[in-house]
């Protein structure tokens, strides 16, 4: 396993996960849109869930945020198709918060199937990803 990469500044410091890094275990809850009964979340191995895929991770600071209200998730919903289109199989909003707040936040922005969440209640992931 290839240790994420680091870079520092001042201010607080960023991890990077690249294309093929693996990416790290951990339990977290997937919050998704079925189509038909509303949003819902499953307990996976964040690991086994990404595996073999190409996807988006955005993380943010918590649901019901200012910012994340108004442009960080939401700029991520409205340009989902065209992130879709370049190959991506799924876009992935993490942050470190229940499932039941997250889908309440995923309820109020909308935005349905165009991206899942990533409920790390404990920090599980956020922990193993160095942030």
């Amino acid at each position: 396993m290839q240790p994420a990469m680091v870079r520092m500044n001042t201010m607080r410091s960023f991890a990077a996960i690249t294309a093929g890094d693996r990416f790290p275990s951990a339990v977290v809850s997937i919050v998704k849109h079925d189509g038909k009964n509303g949003f819902s979340s499953e307990i996976v191995d964040a690991a086994e869930y990404l595996q073999g895929r190409k996807v988006v991770i955005v993380g943010y600071p918590g649901a019901f945020t200012p910012t994340c209200m108004a442009t960080h998730v939401p700029d991520f919903i409205a340009k989902a198709e065209s992130i879709k289109a370049a190959g991506c199989d799924e876009i992935l909003a993490l942050a470190v918060n229940d499932p039941f707040v997250i889908t309440a936040f995923a309820e109020k922005l909308g935005g349905k199937q165009l991206i899942s969440y990533i409920a790390d209640g404990n920090g599980e992931l956020t922990k193993a990803l160095g942030l």
